[in-house]
């Protein structure tokens, strides 16, 4: 999904029987890695040349570590479900947090909240709550990331791959 490394774009079948393309978007050298794009558009692209893209995916980091287990580069979307407390209402209100991370070449992290698809940035600017909630999030992830590391039985009984993995996802 990093646009400075992705040299491919592939095109899904509509119907079976119908072939899955794969073309590359520059010269590819031979030997040369060739990158595949699992959300394809990413929403974290915040480039005029990528407005009109229609193969956007709404996989961000999470659905791709659940669906295909792995943590994937910077840029990274993130959309964490929300919900809302309402003194006013029986019925929980719910809205998503949506953010892109990306990685500067010295590490430095940057993030830009929303999706790419509202036309105006105020309406993706979090608010208080919504800070709030993320504060509470990131210190909860923290605590059970704490708990997990220091249990050796987990570490033991679980294959390596998975315990990287997991890992990879926490320090995402």
């Amino acid at each position: 999904n990093d646009p400075k490394k992705l040299n491919t774009i592939s095109a899904k079948p509509r119907r079976k029987g119908k072939p899955f393309i794969l073309r590359a978007t520059r010269d590819i050298a031979p030997g040369e890695q060739i990158f595949i794009s699992y959300n394809r558009c990413n929403r974290c692209w915040f480039d005029p040349d990528y407005t009109d893209c229609t193969s956007w995916s709404h996989y961000g980091t999470s659905e791709i570590f659940d669906v295909f287990g792995f943590v994937e580069d910077f840029p990274q979307t993130w959309s964490l479900p929300m919900i809302l407390e309402d003194d006013d209402d029986e019925d929980e209100d719910w809205d998503r947090l949506t953010f892109c991370l990306d990685r500067e070449d010295d590490g430095t992290l940057w993030v830009t909240f929303g999706d790419n698809y509202s036309e105006d940035y105020e309406d993706e600017v979090p608010n208080e709550e919504e800070y709030e909630f993320l504060s509470r999030t990131l210190a909860r992830l923290h605590d059970i990331g704490n708990t997990i590391k220091t249990n050796e039985t987990i570490k033991e009984e679980m294959p390596s791959y998975e315990w990287e993995m997991i890992w990879r996802y926490e320090e995402a």
